[in-house]
């Protein structure tokens, strides 16, 4: 009888680990057509003509990475913490282009008299929705 007892309770909680995977993996899924909409907003303004434009983008695709790390239970304080966390999840040299990205967000957020060229706007930019697509 008690053998019985304690095979019901281990498939008992085999069943609740499933559960709870399965309620886990749905949640997780839910924030992805979120960020593809958001992703084609950013693309419908994309202007690599407009500093100020790029600028904008580079700031909302920036945070929008940001949330798809915290989306992915990447842990950190801060964005540039959950980059650090994000290495194995990119190819090194891409990587390092995404930190690239991430450092000239940080100049136009934190400089008041930020001198970023057009061209460097739009590479980050693009770096930014690449690895944002990575993790849909």
């Amino acid at each position: 009888m008690e053998i019985v007892i304690g095979l019901l309770i281990i498939l008992v909680l085999f069943g609740l680990i499933h559960i709870v995977h399965i309620l886990e993996k749905s949640g997780t899924s839910n924030w992805e057509p979120t960020v593809q909409k958001k992703l084609s907003s950013l693309n419908t303004r994309y202007n690599d003509s407009d500093i100020h434009t790029m600028k904008s983008l580079v700031m909302e695709a920036d945070a929008l990475l940001d949330f798809c790390f915290k989306k992915k239970h990447l842990q950190g304080t801060t964005m540039g913490g959950r980059l650090k966390k994000a290495e194995t999840l990119y190819k090194k040299s891409f990587y390092h282009e995404i930190w690239t990205a991430h450092k000239v967000r940080n100049v136009l957020a934190h400089e008041i008299d930020a001198e970023v060229s057009i061209s460097k706007l739009v590479s980050s930019y693009i770096t930014l929705t690449k690895a944002i697509k990575h993790l849909l």
